[in-house]
């Protein structure tokens, strides 16, 4: 969706709107500037993959992994893009285009029906039946667990030139947006 804030004004100056119009308005553009998170429940797609047997027992099969900004040190390994906790609660681990990467890099290319199975799971994911979006206002935090949600996010539009570095001396608000990524684990 792209919106020219520009044109909108213009439209909307010539129009009388009541407060609450004009508010939706508003909060239309600050949502597509922003740009939503998307969740998607592992257990949701699990779900939704429970009526194509074939599919779900291919992606219960090692694909080829990179470790991509979990190391300083590249290394492939083979993991399930669905698997299970000990207690039975749906897990995913899926990101298209390392799992390519890795099976380039490891000279073993995906089979046609691993491929069909990434092509199935792709639709599935597209489906907004399966999609929970969260628009998160300044100094909210989202906290999910990454091996039980997919996350991507919405189209967004940076108001500020981006940093290519960030300091500490930097207020968080000549930034256009601030992402601290980390992975806890249980011990």
């Amino acid at each position: 969706m792209s919106i020219n804030v520009r044109h909108l004004r213009q439209e909307v100056s010539k129009v009388r709107l009541s407060k609450a119009a004009f508010n939706e308005l508003q909060s239309a553009k600050a949502k597509c500037e922003r740009g939503a998170r998307t969740l998607i429940d592992a257990s949701t797609v699990y779900a939704e993959l429970m009526a194509f047997p074939k599919v779900l027992e291919e992606l219960k099969g090692d694909f080829y992994f990179e470790n991509r900004g979990m190391s300083e040190q590249e290394q492939l390994f083979k993991a399930p893009i669905l698997s299970f906790s000990d207690e039975g609660v749906p897990l995913i681990r899926y990101f298209r285009v390392y799992i390519e990467s890795a099976h380039l890099k490891a000279g073993v290319p995906l089979t046609l029906a691993q491929t069909e199975a990434l092509d199935f799971l792709d639709a599935v994911l597209d489906q907004s039946s399966v999609q929970h979006r969260v628009l998160l206002e300044p100094g909210q935090v989202l906290i999910s667990a990454d091996n039980k949600f997919l996350h991507t996010r919405t189209h967004f539009i940076d108001r500020k030139t981006p940093h290519t570095q960030i300091n500490d001396a930097m207020s968080l608000n000549d930034l256009n947006r601030y992402m601290l990524r980390m992975w806890l684990r249980k011990k």
